[in-house]
């Protein structure tokens, strides 16, 4: 029941922008639904606080356990990113903001970890609607497998919504500025949700299922229409950073994936004459035929999209890959290294503490009074709530402490995850690291995570890859 509801709520992500109040607190009703997903056990026997007594609560006592070890190799960098974080939103209080850096605290940050609690603590429990697809359904290895598989549907199946509106939207003329934009205010909240997104479906359109189970025709044909939709609204974003980080993904992707295909034979686990030893966890050996095309794809799509690449660089940078707003006669890059300059000199003021959380746009407009020279837009700049960088964003708001912490956890787990795809071969697993290069490659030019949606793509970004390491490897080696 709780996993069903977990696929719901990541579903029905842009369900944040339904806004109301309860008791005088502003929440959504995707938060809402968070709640719900989480206060569920206290209905039902796998209540934690219930029997404690008598020995009921031993399981949730593991289950705890097993999560921290899991987060444990992560726990200073966290403590770092997020304890600066939380300081950030009490300086953000001491100027009387306490709604707005206590509000961002809360559904940027809390509710996405809250999120990641519950995933992480029924992530060993039988997924029902997934449970049948391979033998033997209750093996740990197999319900983790089947956790990624129902986040990452879940992601892809909210994508699609938004695409498949999107669409709709650009067909009927409805979009501000001629830019597929969906239901947000501008394309860009698109591309930098259905981005990393793509790249994760990608993984899952190249998964073999283990333990020797094929993928029905009709799910994969489903899957590549599914894709071609979310590809289609990407491109009618016209989100120059969306599409050089899904290319470079992508690339990254399809580089590693061929690169590391799996040797051509293991003896351990088939028999003499070939064939693979019934209940195996583990995947057959490539052909001669098979690991001869995959050479040949591996360098025809490394050329294709070196040359696209290159197309993109040599006749888009700098001089196309850039919008332009007519009424101010200015361009979207000379707008970015404004805000980029000014959030550097905010930096450079507050290295520690930061300006505070949420108030970026609050020092903007004093910052252009006391120094004018750092402008150049001076007349529009006022209407920009983030520095429109990932890392600046970081570090102008939170401070250059919280942005070491954040640097350092994405890159520790960027690097255990690496070292687990060598190991198991798993492109699910493949698919989140490269998700996670997408948003750090959008995040020089936007800011992939300071929103409701796109907080919780980034932690169940991170969940998909904790729960590749937790799992059994399950490849030929």
């Amino acid at each position: 029941m709780q996993q069903i509801l977990i696929f719901i709520v990541l579903v029905s992500l842009p369900a944040y922008l339904i806004r109301f109040e309860v008791f005088g607190i502003p929440t959504t009703l995707l938060e809402m639904g968070i709640y719900a997903v989480a206060c569920l056990p206290l209905l039902y026997n796998e209540n934690p606080l219930r029997h404690l007594a008598d020995g009921g609560g031993v399981r949730w006592k593991k289950r705890f356990a097993e999560m921290f070890h899991l987060f444990k190799p992560y726990l200073w960098p966290l403590l770092l990113w997020l304890g600066m974080t939380t300081v950030s939103a009490i300086v953000s209080a001491t100027y009387g903001d306490w709604m707005l850096g206590f509000g961002i605290l809360k559904g940027w940050f809390f509710d996405p970890l809250l999120l990641t609690w519950v995933v992480m603590a029924c992530r060993d429990v039988a997924v029902p609607r997934l449970r049948g697809n391979v033998p033997g359904g209750d093996a740990p290895a197999r319900r983790l497998y089947n956790m990624r598989l129902l986040l990452a549907t879940g992601l892809l199946a909210s994508a699609l919504i938004i695409s498949a509106y999107g669409l709709f939207d650009y067909m009927m003329g409805w979009t501000r500025d001629g830019r597929l934009d969906a239901f947000f205010k501008t394309s860009n909240y698109v591309s930098m949700f259905i981005v990393p997104v793509l790249i994760l479906g990608v993984g899952m359109i190249v998964e073999t299922p283990p333990w020797g189970v094929s993928v029905a025709r009709w799910k994969s044909a489903l899957m590549i229409i599914v894709m071609i939709m979310i590809t289609t609204a990407l491109i009618l974003t016209n989100s120059f950073g969306g599409w050089i980080s899904a290319l470079i993904g992508v690339v990254v992707f399809f580089v590693f994936f061929l690169r590391h295909q799996t040797p051509p034979s293991c003896p351990s686990s088939h028999h003499k004459d070939g064939a693979q030893q019934e209940g195996s966890d583990r995947r057959p050996p490539l052909l001669y035929k098979e690991r001869v095309g995959v050479r040949c794809w591996r360098i025809v799509f490394i050329l294709i999209s070196l040359m696209v690449l290159g197309a993109f660089v040599w006749y888009g940078l700098p001089r196309h890959f850039t919008h332009r707003n007519e009424f101010f006669n200015v361009t979207s890059s000379q707008l970015r290294q404004n805000l980029w300059r000014v959030a550097g000199d905010m930096v450079q003021t507050h290295p520690i503490l930061g300006v505070g959380l949420g108030r970026f746009q609050k020092e903007l407009p004093i910052l252009i009074k006391q120094k004018p020279h750092l402008l150049t837009v001076q007349t529009i700049l006022v209407d920009f709530h983030l520095p429109h960088n990932l890392y600046l964003t970081i570090a102008s708001e939170s401070g250059l402490i919280a942005l070491l912490g954040f640097l350092w956890f994405i890159g520790l787990w960027l690097w255990r995850g690496a070292k687990q795809y060598i190991s198991t071969r798993d492109p699910i697993l493949l698919g989140a690291l490269c998700a996670m290069l997408t948003i750090l490659i959008h995040g020089f030019v936007d800011t992939p995570y300071f929103k409701n949606d796109l907080s919780i793509l980034f932690w169940i970004v991170v969940v998909i890859g904790v729960l590749s390491s937790s799992e059994r490897k399950y490849t030929v080696l």
